[in-house]
């Protein structure tokens, strides 16, 4: 289990938290919650609750996030949206999580199956680790803004609607030079069904991307450094594409 939380600590760079506070939180944890009748899923969610209220606040946010990941990753599965529910797990603990098989089953049942879709371990071996930092960032064009809105700051007071433009940048990059960067987009939900994507294409050399929000729904964007044939770091931005409720 242990090994499973660094994977989430290592998924979520900017999370504050040390290898051994990791080691101690489970070992606390499974003297006082383990039960050997409850799943991989259950125990994993379990162990995000217990220490949400542990935690200093700066990393609130990301157990928070942890756990409503959790819960959506167990009632896929519930379901039997095994494809689902893995992308969930793979969103926690990264892309080393196992990838549902992709097979006849999971594209009939499964309306967020990309056929496209590719995975940057497939195509570059992944060395990451914190030597390099990422992070990239998000502005937005939103019918009520006369400027560019940085995404995160909109969505602390606003939600992001459909056919808004996305322009995606590399905040800070600490890799060096010569270097490579790719960029991913994925679509979820019915409304993009004809539209999943998933494909990680390079850069055209202005370390940017600029998309549109055509359909409600969760999305992500990821973008990849890679060199020397390796990928050497990487970031995410998850894109909630909403209407007004």
């Amino acid at each position: 289990m242990s090994r499973m939380m660094k994977s989430w600590k290592r998924n979520a760079p900017s999370l504050k938290m040390k290898s051994f506070e990791i080691e101690n939180y489970v070992i606390d944890f499974l003297r006082d919650k383990y039960d050997e009748s409850l799943s991989d899923s259950e125990l994993s969610k379990l162990f995000f609750e217990y220490i949400s209220n542990k935690v200093i606040w700066d990393n609130k946010t990301y157990v928070e996030t942890a756990i409503s990941r959790s819960k959506k990753a167990m009632t896929f599965e519930s379901k039997g949206k095994y494809y689902k529910s893995s992308e969930q797990w793979r969103k926690i603990f990264g892309d080393k999580f196992p990838k549902w098989k992709k097979s006849v089953r999971v594209k009939s049942i499964d309306e967020d199956y990309s056929r496209s879709e590719e995975y940057i371990e497939d195509l570059f071996t992944q060395d990451l680790n914190s030597r390099f930092k990422l992070k990239i960032g998000c502005n937005v064009t939103q019918s009520g803004f006369q400027q560019k809105t940085p995404l995160i700051e909109l969505l602390k007071r606003f939600i992001l609607k459909p056919q808004k433009k996305l322009e995606f940048y590399i905040q800070n990059n600490t890799v060096p030079k010569p270097y490579s960067v790719y960029w991913k987009v994925r679509n979820f939900g019915i409304e993009a069904k004809d539209d999943l994507r998933g494909e990680i294409t390079i850069d055209k050399g202005f370390n940017n991307k600029t998309e549109n929000t055509r359909y409600r729904g969760e999305h992500y964007v990821e973008c990849y450094i890679i060199k020397d044939n390796k990928c050497v770091a990487r970031e995410r931005i998850d894109i909630p594409v909403k209407e007004d409720e």
